[in-house]
């Protein structure tokens, strides 16, 4: 894995992060960059984590929200509408659902 990273430039972008009591849903997008041919790619990324009393469980990784959002057991137009239209850029920091704290400089 050591060598892709080597090769492509990375960044994630997180955008929505939805607080399910004992679980937390991250919704964002994974942008990479060839390092020689500068070809951009964009990815959904989705991440649920599991907490039990403050500590992780369980952290799921999968790359696209619809199966995230199906792990966790939702729909991804019964969230948001927004989400039902797919990922869109921002220019703000991520935006989070039911009150959960998200700095510009957080990452997935």
């Amino acid at each position: 894995m050591n060598n892709v990273f080597e090769v492509w430039g990375s960044e994630l972008e997180p955008l929505y992060m939805l607080d399910l009591g004992d679980r937390l849903l991250n919704l964002g997008l994974w942008h990479i960059r060839g390092r020689a041919s500068e070809v951009p790619l964009e990815q959904e990324l989705a991440q649920l984590v599991t907490l039990r009393n403050g500590l992780v469980i369980r952290d799921q990784t999968f790359s696209a929200w619809e199966d995230g959002l199906r792990a966790a057991g939702l729909e991804r137009d019964a969230i948001i509408p927004q989400l039902a239209q797919g990922p869109t850029r921002h220019t703000e920091p991520a935006q989070p659902l039911r009150g959960l704290p998200v700095s510009p400089s957080s990452q997935m």
